[in-house]
Parts: structure tokens; sequence; C-alpha cells
């Protein structure tokens, strides 16, 4: 075979194979010595801050909004402080004509004020507003306003119309209202109200007295430490019926009502004073399964 001819496929010696496309891609790239190394990439640093710092380590990215200023702290000795400025501000002293007078006088002279309504030694007891009265039913309001004006004036109520044939009573004054409330139950007028709010009893819950004590020593118990109950009842489960070492106490509104919770022992045992938990239901009445108002 001379130099300048080509071997024929067909004339391929057979201990030499073809290279798989693979290493023939490989082999067609550079040496190792030529490929740039990765660790060896040049890493551009980021720009130093103009701040006051100086040169130094890396800085911090939140310094690229905020500029932190070197503080020179001085002390100052008796050398070199300076005296305070005079204040050019005075203000005059309204209690200076005061000034003569001992603590006596002060006092003497509070006691020669007289009384106002404004002052705590002045206050009245509180005179509540009565509550509404709710008269079902009516269809001639004329024949009701006649009705009412035979036993109040005029002046001391006002009505005011409600759904389903309802009129609501406001009186003004206390001694009315009893006077309409006592008319309205002689006459059998189908109507519901409110205890006055003067007239409510004080209810509080003593807890852990057995349920076997009589109501009537409960009472005299504390009628000897000064409080006047005006029912004392025994506690129910609601389920089983089963009594609980529970009494609901209803005090007579006295000046010293919250006094009671700090009994600590009655009937020779421990106790606790609790105020009752206040009902999150509807009040329902169940005598005419009204909602809103209970059976009077």
């Amino acid at each position: 075979m001379t130099l300048g001819s080509t071997a024929s496929p067909s004339k391929v010696s057979p201990h030499l194979t073809p290279l798989p496309p693979l290493l023939r891609s490989r082999s067609l790239s550079p040496p190792l010595s030529q490929t740039p190394h990765r660790s060896a990439r040049s890493i551009t640093p980021p720009p130093q801050s103009n701040g006051t710092l100086g040169p130094g380590p890396a800085t911090p990215s939140h310094q690229t909004w905020q500029t932190i200023k070197k503080r020179k702290w001085t002390h100052l000795t008796p050398e070199t402080s300076q005296p305070a400025a005079p204040s050019l501000f005075t203000s005059r002293n309204r209690f200076d004509e005061l000034s003569h007078l001992s603590e006596d006088d002060m006092r003497r002279s509070d006691e020669d004020l007289p009384a106002t309504a404004g002052t705590p030694r002045a206050q009245q007891p509180r005179e509540y507003k009565p509550p509404p009265i709710y008269v079902y039913g009516v269809t001639n309001y004329q024949d009701m306003a006649s009705y009412l004006t035979a036993t109040l004036e005029e002046e001391q109520y006002y009505f005011k119309a409600l759904t389903d044939e309802t009129i609501k009573i406001n009186v003004s004054t206390s001694d009315s209202y009893r006077r309409l409330i006592k008319r309205l139950h002689a006459d059998n007028v189908i109507h519901h109200t409110y205890q006055p709010r003067g007239e409510r009893a004080y209810r509080v819950v003593l807890r852990h007295l057995h349920h076997s004590i009589h109501p009537d020593t409960i009472e005299g118990e504390l009628e000897d430490l000064g409080h006047t109950a005006r029912n004392v009842l025994n506690i129910r489960h609601r389920l089983t019926k089963a009594p609980l070492p529970l009494y609901f106490v209803d005090l007579e509104p006295r000046d010293n009502n919250k006094t009671i919770y700090d009994l600590q022992f009655l009937c020779n045992m421990k106790i606790t004073v609790e105020a009752p938990r206040r009902k999150t239901s509807i009040v329902q009445c169940t005598r005419c399964q009204s909602y809103g108002h209970t059976k009077t």
C-alpha cells in the first residue's frame, strides 16, 4: 500500500476498534493543563464604603443605607466644666400669699366651707329610674290613655308603640310606678315589667356548705354578722337534681353588702363567697313561654 492511498473501511485492521461517540467528544477537548481551574477564578471585591471607619474588613450589607460615625467620649473635669447659664424664664408663685398659714389653719378653712352637692359629704342615696312596663294586646290607644289618666297624671308617664300591638310605658317617679303596677295587678291587665333596681336583692353564692344545713340556720348566722338575708336556697344539679354544697343567698340592699365577700367561716365550716355566674342564654318566662322576661 502506497503512502498516498487511503484505506477503505473493509481493510481496517481487526485489532483496532472504532471509538464510541462519547470518547470521541472527550478526545476533542483540550488537554487538562490548558483548562482553567474553578478555584482560580478572580473574585472582584465589593467597593469599600466612604464612611469614617476607615479600611477594614468587608462592609456589611446594611452599610449601603446607613453610615456609622465614630464617637469620641470626653470626660468633663471640674476644671474644664463650665457653669450652667442662668434661666431667662421666671414664673411667679401664686401661693406666696398662703405661705404664712400653717397646716392647722388650712385644715380649719376646709372645714368651714359649706357642703355642696358635689362634695362626698353631701352625697345622697342614688335614686334609680323606674323600669318600663310592657302592655300587650292594645287595640285602642285612646281607651288605654283614659284608663291610665284615671290613675296617674299625664306628666308622669309617656308611651311608645312597639310591634304586635305592644305598648311600652315609661314612668317618671317610683311612687307613680308602684301605683300603676298595683292598678294593673288589680284589674288583671296582661303586662310584664322588671324589679326596680333599688329593690333588687344582693345575690351571692356560698360554696362548701353541706346541703343538709337548714336555710334558717344560715339566715341566723348571717344575721349575727350584720347581714339580713331575704332568701336562702340550696342549689341542685341541673340534670340529676341532686343537692350540691352551694347556696344562693339574697341579701337586703344595704351599704355593707360587699363585706360578705370577706367571710371565711360560717356554721363552723370553711366557706368561699363568690359572685353568681351570669347566664348567657336568652331569658324566657316559664308562665307564658315568651322571651325577654321571667314570671312575676
